[in-house]
């Protein structure tokens, strides 16, 4: 059985404290009763994170233009200003993009035209490049944000997990079974993409 070891002295049926009195030894204070910092008046316009202060009034947003022989995208990302409009000419991908703007209370604006008559695969992957590039670009130095988290969500006929860390160190895991429909196949390229610039 452990045994505590008690730290009070005594001194002749006396605490340390009034010993200490009575001998004009300096009086120890209590750890409740050390001096605080005085608080400074809130203005309401600074928020604290990571060692750095972030005043409020300063939107971090970002744009990003891509255009290539297959695709046009132009991405808008504002951390505080939520919000959403989306138009990519993929209907399950602006699905996804809408969600993922309502879900994470991010503004985004997308807009893509590609070559959607042959296939999605490069709409898609511009796409995830662009949203992620435009993320970096806002997050700045990632200043009140917490850098990883983990989310897990029961839809339809899924148990879906997801964990991000926005470390800047590109990887991807992704499992959605043997057979991934054509949604599956551009949700992957789309992630794939995007873990590349974000």
């Amino acid at each position: 059985m452990a045994t505590r070891k008690k730290t009070g002295r005594k001194t002749a049926g006396k605490s340390a404290a009034a010993a200490s009195e009575s001998t004009g030894a300096p009086k120890r204070k209590s750890a409740s009763k050390r001096p605080q910092a005085p608080k400074r008046a809130s203005t309401g316009r600074r928020r604290k994170g990571a060692g750095t202060e972030v005043v409020a009034g300063e939107a971090r947003r970002a744009e990003v233009l891509r255009e290539t022989s297959e695709t046009r995208i132009s991405v808008c990302v504002a951390i505080e200003e939520p919000g959403y409009s989306v138009a990519t000419g993929v209907p399950f991908l602006d699905h996804m993009l809408e969600a993922l703007s309502r879900h994470s209370n991010i503004g985004l604006t997308v807009e893509a035209s590609g070559d959607t008559h042959i296939d999605d695969h490069h709409t898609v992957e511009d796409v995830g490049l662009a949203v992620g590039e435009a993320l970096r670009r806002a997050l700045g130095e990632k200043a009140g944000i917490y850098r990883f988290g983990h989310f897990e969500a029961p839809l339809d006929e899924a148990l879906v997990a997801v964990t991000v860390d926005l470390s800047g160190r590109p990887y991807l895991v992704y499992n959605v079974g043997s057979s991934p429909s054509a949604s599956e196949r551009s949700t992957w390229d789309w992630s794939r993409t995007f873990s590349r610039r974000s």
